[in-house]
C-alpha cells in the first residue's frame, strides 16, 4: 500500500455555517479508514441507468431513439413522426394536391385523379377497376349502348288549367 502524508487543518462547522479551525494535522491525525471509504465513492460527475433515475428532469439532447414498443405512455412530437406506409395503414405521402380524389393505384400505393379536362365531367371506372373522368356525352353514349336507357331532353308548356276535361301529358320523341 503506498504511503500517503497528509497535511491540512482540521476544521469544524457549526449548525449556521460557521468555520472553526482546530489545529493543524497529519495523516496519522486523520480518522482510520477514511482513505478507503472515500475511494468508493463516487466521483462529481457520472452516469446512472434509465431504470435509476425516478426524478429530476432529463437533458432531452441525452435520450436515446427508443423502439416504439418501449414507449408505454406519452406524447411524440409530430416532427417525430414517420411517413406511414399504405400496408401499414397511412397514405405513403407526406402532403396532397388540394381537391383531387384518393384512389388505390395499387395493392400498396395511393394515388391522387387529375382533374377532368371538361367542367361537368362524371366519374367512370374501367374494367381494371380504375377511375377516370368522362364527358356527359360519352356517359350518354355508354348508357345508349346498355339497351334500355334514353336520355331525352324536351320541354312542355302548361295551361294553367287541370281537371278531367284537360288532360296533361308529356311526350318525348327517342
Amino acid at each position: 500500500m503506498a504511503t500517503y502524508e497528509y497535511n491540512g487543518l482540521m476544521t469544524v462547522k457549526d449548525a449556521a455555517g460557521n468555520k472553526y479551525l482546530l489545529y493543524p494535522i497529519t495523516k496519522a491525525e486523520c480518522v482510520d479508514g477514511l482513505e478507503e471509504a472515500l475511494a468508493a465513492k463516487a466521483a462529481a460527475t457520472h452516469h446512472h441507468a434509465a431504470g435509476d433515475v425516478n426524478s429530476g428532469i432529463f437533458d432531452s439532447a441525452r435520450i436515446p431513439n427508443l423502439d416504439a414498443s418501449k414507449i408505454a405512455s406519452g406524447t411524440m412530437a409530430a416532427a417525430r413522426l414517420p411517413t406511414m406506409a399504405v400496408n401499414k395503414g397511412g397514405t405513403g405521402k407526406t402532403s396532397w394536391s388540394a381537391n383531387r380524389l384518393i384512389y388505390p393505384s395499387a395493392s400498396t400505393t395511393l394515388a391522387q385523379l387529375a382533374f377532368p379536362s371538361v367542367a361537368g365531367s362524371v366519374l367512370r371506372q374501367g374494367a381494371s377497376g380504375a377511375p377516370y373522368w368522362t364527358s356527359l356525352q360519352d356517359l350518354v353514349a355508354a348508357l345508349g349502348d346498355a339497351g334500355g336507357v334514353r336520355i331525352a331532353t324536351g320541354s312542355y308548356t302548361g295551361t294553367g288549367t287541370y281537371g278531367a276535361n284537360n288532360p296533361c301529358s308529356l311526350t318525348f320523341p327517342f
